[in-house]
């Protein structure tokens, strides 16, 4: 006897009769439950909070960014370290000093 899982793999056709044509889908309107509702509401409440607090804090990330590199600009230049043109990686050797730039 064929499984169902033989007659999806293949191994069996459906005769004819076996498919139904299902009528054309039309729009139905249908109301959500008060209840669901009013929680659904709350949840989008906390999801746009949510996205206003995480661009918040790529704003001052970047904002934060932005200050460091023009102070590590102007240090660069008042100890008369040259900054080489294009993208680079800077090391810092925090104890000593050093600036080390490597390209990207």
């Amino acid at each position: 006897m064929e499984t169902l899982g033989d007659m999806r793999n293949g191994s069996q056709s459906l005769p004819q009769e076996a498919y139904v044509s299902a009528p054309p889908l039309e729009p139905v309107e249908r109301r959500l439950g008060p209840g669901t509702l009013r929680r659904l509401q709350l949840m989008q409440v906390a999801l746009d909070g949510a996205t206003e607090i995480a661009q918040a804090a790529v704003d001052k990330h970047q904002a934060r960014k932005a200050e460091y590199q023009r102070a590590f600009e102007a240090a660069c230049e008042d100890a008369d370290i040259l900054i080489p043109s294009g993208e680079n990686d800077v090391q810092i050797n925090w104890a000593t000093g050093e600036v080390r730039f490597n390209p990207r």
